[in-house]
């Protein structure tokens, strides 16, 4: 049996944005499908504390983001614990990535704000996900403005291991 992590901003301490919600249970009911019955999902909540994800985590054979939220200082408040993710070296992907940014910004300071610690983090991320898809324009705009690099779905697939 494998075991699948989905990073959502949903559960109940989350987001509560239906939108999220469609895209968590969607990706649950993708990796069951493309997995079969031979398949157990745990979802977390991408800013609960670590010592309480942090065995769900270990025992993952692959972790899935969906909804990444691209913020300023992601890598404080909505995702504390995306380096220790990204040093298990397990693979990943990310479905639906969004950011909210100030569009009466002028086009330069649009993409400005964004820590250079979350925005390494999210260079590393795209380094190392076997997949990255993103929910819009503005959020691939940003996303080719910080030099992500394969943001777009890659060929290799998770759920084929």
């Amino acid at each position: 049996m494998k075991n699948y992590v989905v990073v959502s901003t949903y559960p109940e301490k989350g987001s509560q944005n239906i939108g999220d919600q469609l895209i968590t249970s969607s990706l649950i009911d993708a990796i069951k499908v493309l997995k079969g019955g031979d398949v157990n999902i745990s979802c977390i909540w991408r800013a609960d504390k670590w010592e309480n994800v942090k065995e769900v985590v270990a025992r993952a054979d692959g972790i899935v983001f969906a909804c990444l939220a691209l913020r300023p200082y992601m890598h404080e408040k909505e995702y504390p614990y995306l380096d220790k993710i990204l040093n298990t070296n397990k693979p990943l992907g990310v479905i639906s990535a969004g950011t909210s940014l100030n569009i009466s910004e002028r086009e330069n300071s649009i993409y400005s704000g964004f820590s250079k610690e979350s925005i390494n983090l999210l260079k590393e991320l795209d380094e190392k996900a076997l997949f990255f898809s993103t929910r819009g324009y503005l959020t691939q705009s940003f996303c080719e403005k910080i030099g992500l690099k394969y943001f777009f779905f890659r060929r290799y697939r998770l759920f084929q291991q």
